[in-house]
């Protein structure tokens, strides 16, 4: 059994990319209406139809081009199983900073686990890095955390500079183990991203991507779809830190990461990173 709590399942990042993703694994039958509930947290009032509504109108552009690998998820089905999709969902509205809308959370939670054994629950935080520290606190007042088989899952970017993303990672870590903190760059997602990554670690063509070889690597973003509803979002944190530090500066240690010294894919990453440096003229 897998519930998710997401809080900000109205935003964008929900919408465009957390649902589509769910259904995806829903249609392929990787989650199902006997193992999957989600519960979703927003300052938002919508009825139940609303709400539904919502969740129905972020997963309509998922064609039945997106299951080729699969023959028989046929597209007569497909506006079915988003129906079914969408029943799986239910809705917590309240200010963030309430403690009565973490005891609803909480208690809605412990209804499904007794009915549920071995019902895991993963918390996304699908919200601005400001926020993250103060909905911790109240997860950990209201004893979800406490909850067996929680994670936590947090968007980057994570806090707003070094000093205040270690901090938040001491908190949270004190309160909960860190095998259960899960931080994620949805772009390493991307088919490119992973065919990338498959490339570099596997060595195909390491006789051609060598410094002997490439003089430099330039990571270039396009992006067609405008700031609408993110306004907030862009006004709190900025486009370098939503892109640059996570994606950009992923796909560049992705591509030029030396993984033959380094154990595994996030240490090499990592080294990388460190031993960057930026012309302070340009």
């Amino acid at each position: 059994m897998a519930t998710f709590l997401i809080f900000g399942i109205t935003g964008n990042l929900s919408r465009h990319k957390i649902l589509p993703a769910l259904f995806k694994l829903y249609a392929r039958k990787e989650l199902n209406n006997n193992d999957f509930l989600c519960i979703g947290v927003g300052r938002k009032s919508f009825s139940k139809e609303e709400f539904h509504a919502l969740i129905s109108e972020s997963i309509a552009d998922v064609q039945i081009s997106s299951f080729k690998d699969r023959p028989d998820i046929v597209e007569s089905e497909l506006s079915n199983i988003k129906r079914n999709f969408s029943l799986c969902f239910f809705y917590n509205q309240g200010e963030l900073n309430d403690p009565v809308l973490y005891s609803k959370i909480k208690k809605d939670l412990d209804i499904n686990s007794m009915t549920k054994r071995n019902s895991s629950v993963f918390c996304k935080l699908s919200l601005p890095p400001s926020m993250h520290e103060e909905i911790f606190d109240r997860l950990v007042d209201s004893k979800i955390t406490s909850i067996d088989n929680f994670h936590l899952l947090i968007e980057k970017p994570f806090g707003h500079d070094a000093k205040s993303a270690q901090k938040l990672y001491n908190k949270i870590t004190k309160n909960l183990d860190s095998k259960k903190l899960l931080l994620i760059d949805h772009y390493l997602g991307k088919e490119s991203a992973i065919d990338l990554m498959n490339t570099r670690i596997l060595g195909y063509m390491d006789h051609i991507l060598n410094s002997r070889n490439i003089k430099q690597i330039e990571v270039r973003l396009f992006e067609d779809r405008l700031i609408t509803g993110r306004g907030e979002f862009y006004d709190s944190v900025g486009a370098l830190k939503d892109i640059g530090q996570n994606h950009l500066l992923q796909i560049l240690a992705i591509a030029a990461a030396d993984y033959t010294s380094v154990g595994d894919l996030n240490s090499a990453k990592s080294k990388f990173i460190s031993g960057l440096s930026y012309d302070k003229k340009q």
